[in-house]
C-alpha cells in the first residue's frame, strides 16, 4: 500500500468533482449504519473519532490506518483502486467521507514530494472527465451527531454488491469487518427504501 503523508492538495474543481460523486452515490443506493460497540475490529471507529477530535496531521495518520485496514480486510477477488478520506460537513454538522475508487485515467494523481514528504496531487482534467463513468466502489459518510462513537450517523453505499446479491446490497467484509458497523434497521427495509430511492433518482433524471 502507497500512503500520502501529507494532506492532498485541492483545487476548487476536484473538490467539486469529489462532493459530486459523493452525493450521487449515496443518493441512489444508501444504507444507514452505526459502528457496532460489539465488532471486534473497531479500527475505522476509533480512525473517524480521532479525526473529528484532532489536529490535520493527526486526520493523515488516520487515513494511512483506514487504507491498511482496507486492504487487510479484503482479499484477491477485491478490486484494487485508490482509497480517499476526506473531512466534510453535512449542513455545517462535521463529517468524514471514505471513498474506494476506480482508477480512473481522467482523475490523474502523481506521486510527488512536498515539504520534504511524500503525497499524492490530484487532478482533474476539467473536459476530458465523464464524471458518470468514474466508479465510486465503496463510499462511506460519518456525520457527528454528538461527542461519542454512538452518536456518529453512518451512509453506507456499495456499488459493487447487487442488491439481490443478499439481504443488505453491501458487501459483509465492507460493513462489518473493514467499517465495523451494523446497519440501523432491518436489512429488508433498508433494500426496499433503496430501491425506490433508486427508483426515484432514475425516474427525476429520465
Amino acid at each position: 500500500v502507497e500512503f500520502s503523508e501529507i494532506e492532498s492538495p485541492l483545487t476548487p474543481q476536484t473538490r467539486n468533482y469529489f462532493t459530486e460523486r459523493i452525493q450521487t452515490s449515496l443518493r441512489t443506493h444508501t444504507m444507514y449504519a452505526n459502528f457496532d460497540p460489539a465488532c471486534d475490529t473497531p479500527v475505522v471507529a476509533e480512525a473517524v473519532q480521532r479525526c473529528f477530535n484532532n489536529t490535520n496531521a493527526d486526520f493523515v495518520e488516520q487515513s494511512k490506518v483506514v487504507a491498511q485496514h482496507l486492504y487487510d480486510s479484503q482479499n484477491a477477488t477485491n478490486s484494487g483502486g485508490l482509497v480517499l478520506v476526506a473531512q466534510a460537513s453535512v449542513e455545517k454538522i462535521p463529517a468524514v467521507a471514505i471513498l474506494k475508487l476506480e482508477e480512473e485515467s481522467a482523475i490523474q494523481f502523481r506521486r510527488e514530494m512536498q515539504e520534504g514528504k511524500p503525497t499524492f496531487t490530484l487532478n482533474h482534467l476539467g473536459d476530458l472527465t465523464m464524471t458518470q463513468n468514474t466508479k465510486v466502489f465503496k463510499a462511506g459518510l460519518f456525520v457527528c451527531e454528538g461527542a461519542t462513537i454512538a452518536d456518529i450517523e453512518g451512509h453506507i453505499s456499495d456499488k459493487q454488491q447487487s442488491i439481490n446479491d443478499n439481504s443488505t446490497g453491501v458487501a459483509d467484509f465492507f460493513l462489518r469487518k473493514f467499517l465495523g458497523c451494523r446497519l440501523r434497521e432491518d436489512p429488508t427495509a433498508q433494500t426496499l427504501r433503496a430501491v425506490d430511492a433508486t427508483m426515484q433518482f432514475l425516474n427525476s433524471n429520465a
